[in-house]
């Protein structure tokens, strides 16, 4: 080994390493198994001139090489048989290294940052910061012949480890070896410079990575301090900030909070009020950029400006997001008059009462709330009730019908855990028509009166979503329109009543794969007794004597299903619906690219030789038989199948985590469940004919599969 890890050269190994420089020898006269090796060279070096058969070093720092012309380093032995790399002093310390090297006479000097060594030539003596070491092989005088250079080698692993670089070799041959010298991060600090080890962190706000590749985090004291103005200023959040060089005071402010703090001071001021910090703010002078940055405590900077912070260990993140908040929340108010349907025989007309108040009408006062207002009766008999009989229950639902308008109860904003949401309530069932393009999203309520009038609101410190609006095109027509940032995605929970659009939420990706291709051997049914049309569209698909392809079949199911899972707001990724016979472990790698949560492989099951029809039917689901790559697929297989179990009556052949099936394979897919569902038996000629063979099967078998991926991710269904 080398200084560090010392190997001492004894007989067995010497003729291990001269068995090696025979294989060596060998391998250039054989090039079927050719290896190269270095030249040998001669030099002249220990008072005589020898033809150096040993490894040449090569070094690299961050990756680059060094160009050493004629001259490597070299591998010597020491008087304790010990193999050590030694190295031109100037080429790779001041050239490579951008150390100040110095020699006088004998003595020499290399320095860089806050350390200096100082060696001897054929001394074994050295000096770290005037602390006494001993050299493993002294600095020597080597020439090297063929170049015509004399150079002045210096052991390579003590000088980089003592100037605090780390450093590593490896031997390519018995001729060749590899110095790799790596430049750790220098950060200067409290007046002197540090060797920075620890993590080196990432900054996101709200989810978005913030550029910090010019100065990352750092931690110091267990603390993460970040750059005070990109990270609060020129991001996203936007806060105003201030550095005075003069008195190394720091300013950052939002809305009404200002924090005041002082470089190497562990005293902050929040709104003049005086608070300790558990780390002091630095101005860290970069040696890789050679620039200053103001450095600043971030979960105190973040939370104080009423932000959320959240320190991952695991990545070196700050996560910065907007604090959880209600925007607006719109609401009719206790005090209003119930738009209801008075019945044609009415004595009333449709003139105003003494009142004012027009029949079945809303009327706002000044103050924005509705006036209580007993219902408009007309005059009708009391009912014959025998003595003793209770009166019955005056009724407080309001007479409702089809023509009778609804009504918009309450809308509420809000941003919760990196989301934008706003909701919806209305008095009745709702019809929701919900558009959008690229900066908006429009709820279009026909039949609805607008009773709050029109509202907006503006969105301070926009994340997803800048502004919300409420008003009416007609009468009878309600538009919510939401003004959102450039192609955010959006989800929508709707129930009869209520709607919530979720701004900003990551659209869930699910892989569809139709598995098998066109013409795969085997994958079709045995010959059809009769014609077959799919789509009743009165054209053969399938003539007496043909089979039916799998890949058909599965193909229809995974177009219909596409189309269901993109209405209901996912992500959709096509795996294998074209007709070639894509290989498995490509289409694994395809889906875990594509970056899918979920995967569904769509087939149609066979039982027996494949050329006759036989009895066995059902439909099943299977998941992969080891739990480390099953994830959650047995609870998303049984969802799905419950669903599917809804739709045409077949043999409920269950769930099924007994095999390793590909496409069941989690871990080699990157998804959380992934699940193969067997529709139907190709082989049974009642499904053949009525399931595999049919369009309606194939898009029902669809719905139910979407329903179940709807029930198992919380994302609400929308039939077509």
């Amino acid at each position: 080994m080398h200084q560090r890890e010392k190997k001492i050269i004894s007989y067995r190994s010497l003729l291990l390493h001269r068995l090696l420089l025979t294989a060596a020898l060998i391998a250039v006269l054989v090039p079927a198994v050719s290896i190269w090796a270095a030249s040998p060279i001669k030099i002249y070096y220990n008072k005589k001139t020898v033809n150096f058969t040993g490894q040449q070093v090569a070094v690299t720092v961050d990756g680059k090489n060094i160009n050493l012309g004629g001259t490597p380093g070299l591998e010597l032995i020491n008087s304790a048989k010990e193999e050590i790399y030694m190295v031109p002093a100037y080429d790779v310390f001041q050239k490579g290294l951008k150390a100040v090297y110095k020699k006088d006479g004998k003595n020499i000097t290399i320095s860089q940052y806050d350390t200096t060594i100082k060696m001897t030539v054929d001394s074994k003596t050295a000096y770290v910061n005037g602390a006494k070491k001993t050299l493993d092989f002294a600095p020597t005088y080597v020439k090297y012949i063929n170049a015509g250079q004399t150079k002045l080698l210096v052991p390579a692993r003590f000088v980089a480890e003592n100037l605090g670089y780390k450093y590593s070799w490896k031997n390519n041959s018995s001729t060749e070896g590899t110095i790799t010298i790596t430049n750790p991060l220098r950060l200067h600090y409290d007046d002197s410079w540090h060797t920075y080890q620890s993590t080196l962190g990432k900054v996101e706000y709200n989810g978005n990575s913030i550029d910090v590749s010019n100065m990352n985090s750092i931690v110091i004291d267990n603390t993460a301090l970040l750059q005070a103005n990109k990270i609060f200023s020129k991001s996203d959040i936007k806060a105003a900030y201030k550095y005075n060089s003069k008195d190394n005071s720091v300013t950052i402010a939002k809305n009404d909070t200002v924090i005041r703090m002082e470089i190497g001071s562990t005293t902050a001021y929040v709104n003049d009020e005086e608070k300790t910090l558990s780390t002091a703010p630095r101005l860290v002078i970069n040696d890789k950029t050679n620039k200053k940055y103001v450095m600043v405590p971030g979960r105190f900077v973040a939370q104080t400006l009423g932000f959320n912070y959240i320190w991952n260990s695991q990545t070196g993140t700050s996560s910065i997001t907007k604090a959880n908040c209600d925007y607006f929340n719109w609401y009719v108010g206790d005090n209003f008059i119930i738009p209801e349907k008075i019945p044609a025989s009415s004595a009333i007309g449709s003139g105003s009462d003494d009142n004012g108040i027009s029949d079945g009408s809303i009327i706002p006062n000044d103050s924005n709330t509705y006036p209580t207002a007993e219902p408009l009766q007309t005059a009708t008999p009391e009912p014959f009730q025998e003595a003793g009989t209770p009166s019955p229950e005056p009724t407080t639902e309001p007479v409702m019908d089809e023509n009778t308008p609804n009504y918009i109860l309450k809308v509420s904003g809000s941003f919760m855990d990196g989301k934008d949401i706003v909701s919806l309530e209305t008095f009745s069932a709702m019809e929701a028509e919900i558009t959008s393009d690229s900066t908006h999203i429009y709820i279009t309520l026909p039949n609805t009166i607008n009773v709050m009038e029109n509202q907006a609101y503006a969105i301070d410190d926009v994340v997803h979503l800048e502004n919300v609006a409420l008003s009416s095109t007609d009468d009878t027509t309600t538009v919510i329109t939401l003004t959102k940032k450039s192609n955010v995605k959006y989800t929508v929970q709707k129930s009869d009543s209520e709607l919530t659009i979720t701004v900003g939420i990551a659209p869930i990706k699910i892989a569809i794969d139709c598995g098998h291709g066109a013409n795969t051997a085997g994958k079709r049914t045995p010959p059809m007794p009769y014609d077959l049309d799919f789509n009743n569209d009165g054209i053969i698909d399938i003539k007496k004597g043909q089979s039916i392809r799998e890949h058909v079949a599965n193909v229809g199911v995974g177009e219909y299903l596409a189309e269901e899972l993109r209405r209901c707001g996912f992500e959709v990724y096509e795996s294998a619906f074209g007709d070639e016979d894509v290989p498995l472990t490509q289409r694994q790698s395809n889906i875990k690219n594509a970056g899918s949560d979920y995967s569904v492989s769509i087939h149609f099951n066979a039982m027996g030789n494949g050329k006759t029809f036989n009895s066995t039917n059902g439909v099943g689901i299977y998941y992969y038989k080891n739990p480390e790559s099953a994830g959650d697929s047995k609870a998303f297989a049984q969802t799905i199948l419950n669903q599917v179990m809804k739709g045409t009556p077949q043999k409920n052949n269950g769930i099924n985590g007994a095999h390793t099936f590909a496409m069941c394979k989690t871990s080699a897919m990157g998804t959380k469940a992934s699940i193969l569902i067997e529709c139907a038996f190709m082989t049974n000629l009642h499904e053949a004919v009525n399931m595999m063979a049919s369009a309606d099967y194939w898009k029902e078998t669809a719905q139910e599969i979407a329903k179940g991926i709807c029930d198992y991710t919380g994302m609400e269904y929308i039939p077509e």
